[in-house]
């Protein structure tokens, strides 16, 4: 197992072919390669009359080093590999990577969680809320120039339970933290949240009144407004 990186896989197929490769340069023996993400780095995405982009290019000789080699690309979204031209070709390093064999589609796990199982009819989970107060203070026209002097009651909720949540995950114990030996309980340890925490709010398109959206949060719950660079 390697990283997909071009100097990883130069330095995997420099030691394959020195300790492994015969005479003619080629190892005589199978050898299949698993590419997971298959649609991340590995695509060639330039055109046919120039060098192959460095992923796909070391990914193509590592195939071509061997005497009989096997592709098998793993994607969740395998939409650009089935565009790959089935014609394309490098006498250096080999044939590109199109499913030229069978595309097979996997079932999604049980846990799987995706679009189907959100936004179905008939969906079990309690996860999506309706938003009906945002379009009369964000209107769907308005110039550049708008400011917003104040935000719908549903952004404050979603700002306080970020916050909340985020309080609740700093003080959970981690695997990290030291137990107590006699009482096999976490040792409370000061207040020092590990990692950093972000959320998003795409309610603005304009730089301005999204800079006045921020503004209009940080004053509701915190004290210090940003200002523009």
């Amino acid at each position: 197992m390697v990283k997909k990186n071009k100097k990883i896989l130069q330095n995997l197929e420099n030691w394959l072919r020195d300790y492994n490769a015969g005479s003619k340069g080629e190892i005589d023996t199978s050898v299949l390669l698993i590419d997971d993400e298959a649609d991340s780095a590995s695509i060639n995405t330039r055109s046919g009359d120039q060098d192959p982009t460095a992923v796909n290019e070391r990914i193509r000789a590592l195939l071509h080093l061997f005497s009989r080699s096997s592709y098998v690309g793993v994607t969740a979204t395998p939409f650009a590999n089935i565009f790959i031209d089935p014609d394309s070709e490098n006498e250096m390093v080999g044939n590109d990577l199109f499913p030229r064999d069978f595309i097979y589609s996997l079932e999604a796990p049980t846990n799987y969680v995706g679009p189907d199982r959100v936004f179905a009819d008939d969906s079990t989970l309690n996860v999506l809320r309706v938003i009906d107060d945002a379009e009369a203070i964000f209107s769907l026209k308005h110039k550049s120039s708008f400011v917003v002097s104040e935000l719908p009651a549903s952004l404050y909720e979603a700002v306080r339970s970020f916050v909340i949540a985020n309080a609740i995950r700093d003080l959970r114990p981690r695997a990290d933290t030291p137990v107590n030996a006699d009482q096999r309980q976490p040792v409370l340890q000061t207040f020092k949240p590990k990692s950093h925490s972000s959320s998003t709010k795409n309610c603005e398109r304009f730089n301005l009144t999204s800079e006045t959206t921020v503004n209009s949060a940080r004053e509701k719950h915190f004290t210090t407004p940003i200002s523009r660079r």
